[in-house]
């Protein structure tokens, strides 16, 4: 059997990326196949490559590189940092450092794979992103499986450059119905709309994840569970509406700035997190990957808006989306509007899921099999 290797983020602070990467992992390998991530890509490319790279990179490397320096001024708790390298474990990664190495290597390869999160954004791409380092060739196949482009349009400038390699791909499976309207508008290729890596593990799998952690020994029975990618001052006015009413603490994890709580959890790992998630009574969050995981677990969730709608760099657009996709637009709350009085009939959502998840599944692995007979 040859090898599958994807191409996304899995090293990171954020839980929904590491829990992104893990999900699609497990489930390639589960169908059989030898998986890995790529770490690191240095042989030359093809000049076409390197002449968008650059034009791709005026803007947006200069976002990268800022962000880079705002993350790592913040003080990572040692502990969570030592049960995130624990949690590298699972993963198997592929370093290509010159042209020599990749031409001994890359025909045990069937595929590449674009992975999820919102590795396409505009304000975030990568050259590696797009499988550019496989421009022409044409022995090794080029998918995409739940991957966001995160934001609700590409700038004009960078059209052409993700036209130049969506053209390359074999297929194309993304997160969301406006990521795919874009792919075939600017590119005249046809794009799958499938369920977040994330949904392809099952409740109990997760579970089973979150085996090893003994957490939630440390704080209360019931208690409001808080994920926030962002702070905001209504975050807090929110969440403590919802802890007076319930009469549950808060247990809150934030991985921008400082937040106040009954219980702020600073050295969680990836498995503390889902049994974290997954034993509250309630979560408040303004994730994406918080909204997924409510949904597996059938939690009573609260989104909380983290940008402003007229925003460029806005990426509700998500968020939206998967809400619009269950009916629970009603869970979206903003800095004017309350509303804590309605519950989540999850019967229906959860056929839904089923369904959604069925077909994903579908996509992914009749689409390695072609190229399994094509390529292996």
């Amino acid at each position: 059997m040859k090898k599958v290797c994807i191409v996304t983020w899995s090293k990171s602070t954020n839980y929904g990326t590491c829990f992104q990467a893990y999900a699609l992992y497990r489930y390639i390998k589960s169908l059989g196949y030898d998986v890995c991530i790529l770490k690191m890509f240095r042989a030359p490319y093809h000049i076409k490559c390197v002449l968008n790279w650059i034009y791709l990179k005026q803007k947006s490397f200069i976002l990268i590189v800022k962000d880079m320096n705002k993350k790592s001024k913040n003080n990572i708790n040692v502990s969570k940092s030592n049960k995130l390298e624990k949690f590298e474990n699972n993963f198997t990664y592929l370093s290509i450092r010159n042209r020599k190495s990749w031409n001994a290597i890359k025909n045990d390869f069937i595929t590449f794979i674009s992975g999820g999160d919102q590795i396409w954004n505009p304000n975030y791409i990568s050259r590696s992103s797009l499988l550019d380092f496989l421009y022409h060739e044409d022995n090794i196949g080029k998918i995409s499986y739940g991957t966001s482009i995160g934001v609700s349009e590409i700038p004009s400038r960078l059209r052409k450059i993700y036209s130049t390699f969506w053209k390359e791909y074999d297929s194309i499976g993304v997160r969301e119905k406006q990521a795919a309207e874009m792919v075939e508008r600017i590119s005249n290729k046809k794009a799958t709309v499938v369920v977040d890596p994330v949904f392809l593990l099952s409740k109990n799998e997760w579970i089973d994840f979150a085996g090893i952690s003994d957490y939630n020994k440390k704080i209360p029975k019931e208690y409001i569970f808080c994920y926030f990618v962002d702070v905001k001052n209504f975050y807090t006015n929110f969440s403590n509406k919802i802890r007076k009413k319930t009469g549950y603490p808060l247990v809150i994890i934030s991985l921008e700035g400082k937040v106040e709580g009954d219980y702020v959890i600073e050295d969680a790992g990836p498995e503390d997190f889902i049994l974290l998630l997954m034993s509250a009574s309630l979560v408040i969050t303004d994730s994406y990957h918080g909204i997924v995981l409510s949904l597996i677990f059938n939690k009573k969730f609260y989104v909380l808006k983290r940008f402003l709608e007229s925003s460029v760099k806005s990426e509700h657009s998500r968020i939206h989306e998967i809400l619009d996709e269950y009916g629970l637009q009603n869970r979206l709350v903003d800095n004017v509007h309350f509303d804590i009085s309605e519950k989540i009939d999850f019967e229906d959502i959860n056929d839904k899921i089923i369904k959604n998840v069925v077909e994903s599944k579908k996509f992914l692995k009749n689409n390695l099999d072609i190229l399994q007979v094509k390529n292996g």
